[in-house]
């Protein structure tokens, strides 16, 4: 039997050099993007990439609790004060709705009249290329461009194979001069990295422009880095009163026999309660209400609710909170899941939660920043905030030097993260534990959450 041997620096550093080597080949030869290793992204290179997320600016409905905040953002945009800020945010967690609020701002007659130089709107999700996107935007900017020779207007086809036969210089060139001569507003939905703007922003002045850009995103800090002195919009979610009256105008308002509506809108306002003011939720709902015409079909659903929320094939909620996982790097993952052992509603206290994280070894070691050492409460503190930043976290109670002392989950966000975390092994939940279950349980459940009425324990 040979000596076990303890593995030296330099083969550690001889291995570290091989795995970026070879993270840099499998860039090369596209088996990996750079991104996914960045981010966290898929965990294995078997796993299929997510399909990619595309949003268009047309409204097709009559959204339900957005005026408010509609003025509100249409002012901003129109404001031509000088150093006035030159970027509006809208952020928030999955299925808020800031891609209809969005919508309903590009589609606004006050957006149209005012922005005459032009209007883009592009959907940059998780998987993009950069040129294309300037592409589209130029494309938008410029659709009634004469040509010299007939002063007729172009199609949109020359335009397009004009435009893409100019060089990267020329092409940030025209949109700067666009942009500095014209009124024109830029939409990008769904940007998720500051290295996602941080690519784009070439072809947008910062100075000598009335031209504006409306953006959202799940993550604030694109926001800021965007535009420190921007607005940034915090999407919140719908009133119990705006939740009804979207679920009621979806499913129950244009029905005709009386009795069967008010059956109806007893078990409606119940079930309302599932959605926690979430307007996908709401509209995946009230979608699934519509087709049954039965008080027996609405009985089913009423049973059954959370299950049908995650299930339904056209809009599933699951999907949509999926996507804020996926994007979030290896070392928050963990500390994601971790969130689940937590009851429903329950106020998080912060510093206990970085303990349970240092004890789970999420947090392994004292990281340097800036010249100075970080201790593992401040890298604790620091991955709480990012969670809260991905919206994927809410801020309960705040202390006087801003530390965050208690933080929580929308519900359906925690529905996600305790599915996730069984989904991978990672957190067992039970209401009850015997001897007999504990032995069953050994070498198989890695973390045991178990949850009564009054309290949470661990083991």
């Amino acid at each position: 039997m040979k000596e076990l041997r303890c593995i030296r620096l330099g083969q550690i550093d001889a291995i570290k050099t091989r795995i970026s080597n070879l993270k840099q080949s499998f860039q090369e030869y596209g088996i990996i993007r750079e991104s996914t290793i960045q981010a966290g992204g898929p965990s294995s290179l078997n796993e299929p990439q997510p399909e990619q997320r595309k949003t268009y600016p047309y409204l097709e409905d009559d959204p339900v609790g957005f005026n408010d905040y509609l003025d509100y953002l249409v002012g901003i945009l129109l404001k031509e004060e000088e150093g006035n800020t030159r970027v509006a945010s809208i952020c928030g967690m999955g299925g808020l709705g800031k891609t209809t609020l969005a919508r309903m701002v590009y589609n606004d007659p006050r957006v149209k009249q005012y922005f005459n130089g032009g209007c883009a709107w592009v959907c940059i999700s998780q998987q993009y290329q950069k040129r294309p996107v300037w592409e589209e935007i130029m494309i938008n900017l410029l659709p009634k461009e004469k040509s010299q020779n007939d002063q007729k207007e172009k199609s949109q086809n020359d335009q397009k194979k004009e435009i893409k036969g100019w060089s990267d210089i020329d092409l940030i060139s025209k949109l700067h001069e666009v942009q500095q001569n014209e009124k024109c507003l830029v939409v990008l939905d769904d940007i998720w990295k500051i290295e996602d703007w941080n690519n784009l922003c070439h072809v947008f002045p910062r100075k000598d422009t009335r031209s504006k850009i409306l953006l959202t995103s799940r993550n604030s800090d694109v926001a800021k880095k965007a535009d420190p002195r921007g607005i940034i919009h915090n999407l919140e979610c719908l009133s119990p009163e705006k939740s009804w009256e979207l679920l009621e105008k979806m499913a129950i308002s244009w029905r005709s026999d009386s009795e069967t509506k008010t059956y109806m809108k007893k078990l409606g306002k119940e079930m309302i309660e599932n959605c926690g003011g979430l307007p996908l939720a709401i509209t995946v709902l009230g979608g699934l209400l519509a087709t049954k015409q039965t008080q027996k079909g609405w009985e089913d659903v009423h049973q059954h609710v959370r299950s049908y929320l995650h299930a339904e094939q056209n809009l599933r909620v699951n999907k949509v909170l999926a996507l804020s996982y996926n994007d979030l790097p290896s070392h928050l993952k963990p500390c994601f899941l971790y969130l689940g052992h937590f009851p429903e509603d329950f106020e998080i206290p912060t510093k206990e939660l970085i303990r349970m994280w240092m004890g789970e070894g999420f947090i392994s070691q004292v990281q340097h920043r800036g010249g100075r050492e970080d201790t593992m409460d401040d890298v604790g503190d620091r991955y709480l905030r990012e969670l809260v930043q991905r919206c994927m976290v809410l801020v309960g109670k705040e202390g006087s030097l801003g530390r965050i002392k208690t933080c929580r989950m929308h519900d359906l966000m925690r529905d996600f993260c305790v599915s996730k975390a069984q989904d991978e092994n990672f957190l067992h939940f039970t209401n009850t534990f015997s001897m007999k279950q504990r032995e069953a349980q050994i070498g198989k459940v890695r973390r045991l959450a178990i949850i009564s009425k009054s309290d949470i324990s661990q083991c």
